[in-house]
């Protein structure tokens, strides 16, 4: 368990990382040949997370629904 969590760490640093200097013009650019823009994208990857790690083990999301 410790490694799962030490790898979802890992993760949201580096997503935190990479998009800490973008604007807010380019988090909701959407590009061609996609339909959602960075800031959906990386809202479903958080959602997603809270639904295998917390709930799909019987905790309470750490943000809300």
């Amino acid at each position: 368990m410790e490694n799962i969590l030490r790898i979802i760490k890992a993760c949201r640093t580096k997503w935190l990382s990479t998009i800490e200097e973008l604007s807010t013009e380019q988090m909701n650019f959407i590009p061609v040949g996609f339909k959602n823009n960075l800031a959906w994208q990386l809202g479903h990857v958080v959602v997603s997370q809270q639904i295998l790690c917390y709930r799909l083990s019987g905790n309470k999301f750490v943000i809300e629904e």
